[in-house]
């Protein structure tokens, strides 16, 4: 966690999953699940503290136009708009919308879909209150991140929604049927079509990987000027930066393959 804490501010949300599985657990909580929490917490607030230290302020991404921290540049339509409805748009279905046609996403979307509705809560042990707390979990793990919550359909930026997709998913497992033939008809439909969607999305990056390195070959043979460089493609991004360490690799491995062919 402390890795973690040091890498992405997304990260500052870890010891709210722990809360969040602590309130909603049906056993009964331990010393050593409190001494663990504390520590969490305390930890956390510690690296809280150091960053507001370090970067005199927040810190995290900067707006282009204001030039203050992102994150101090909330708005609020887009705010209500990104946990009312983007983040659990992305969480229910993450499906990357421009990476492409696919017939077997869109019949894993036909399943995927079918067994959300099926579930309702049927036979799950589920009490209101749990329901109610392991969904305004999945939101309050948006907030360290709260400002990179509005993503578009092509999931770029989903990264801020590891932690939450923790509680989410826990939701999801307890809403399922717990016993019968469609408890499994559900859980293989919900799985299957993760595996689905993620395959899906995937090649949206190797298409922009593939772009990438064309690019990259293109911008060699005209003396490092290619004649368009974007930043994202599919879904996948590109060259928002790295250009000049590619071109030079790409011009090392020529050399080398000169080399080798004398």
């Amino acid at each position: 966690m402390s890795l973690a804490l040091l890498s992405k501010e997304s990260a500052y949300a870890a010891p709210l999953i722990g809360i969040v599985l602590l309130v909603t657990s049906e056993k009964a909580a331990n010393k050593k699940v409190w001494a663990f929490a504390a520590l969490s917490i305390g930890l956390t607030a510690l690296f809280a503290v150091h960053r507001l230290l370090l970067f005199r302020g927040p810190g995290g991404y900067v707006d282009a136009l204001s030039g203050r921290p992102q994150i101090l540049s909330l708005n609020p339509i887009s705010t209500v708009k990104a946990l009312s409805a983007r983040v659990w748009e992305i969480l229910f279905l993450p499906l990357n919308w421009d990476a492409g046609e696919s017939w077997l996403a869109a019949a894993a979307l036909l399943v995927y879909v079918g067994s959300l509705l099926l579930i309702g809560g049927r036979s799950a042990q589920l009490s209101k209150r749990n329901l109610l707390l392991l969904a305004s979990g999945a939101v309050l793990l948006v907030l360290p991140a709260l400002h990179l919550a509005l993503i578009g359909e092509s999931l770029l930026g989903s990264r801020v929604l590891y932690f939450p997709s923790v509680a989410f998913c826990i939701l999801l497992a307890a809403c399922l049927p717990t016993r019968g033939t469609l408890a499994k008809m559900c859980l293989l439909g919900i799985v299957s079509g993760q595996c689905v969607f993620l395959a899906h999305n995937l090649s949206g990056w190797r298409s922009a990987s593939k772009l990438a390195d064309t690019i990259c070959e293109q911008g060699v043979s005209a003396g490092g000027s290619p004649p368009e460089i974007p930043t994202q493609f599919r879904g996948g991004y590109v060259f928002a930066n790295g250009y000049p360490e590619c071109l030079a690799m790409k011009r090392m491995l020529s050399g080398q393959a000169r080399k080798t062919a004398e």
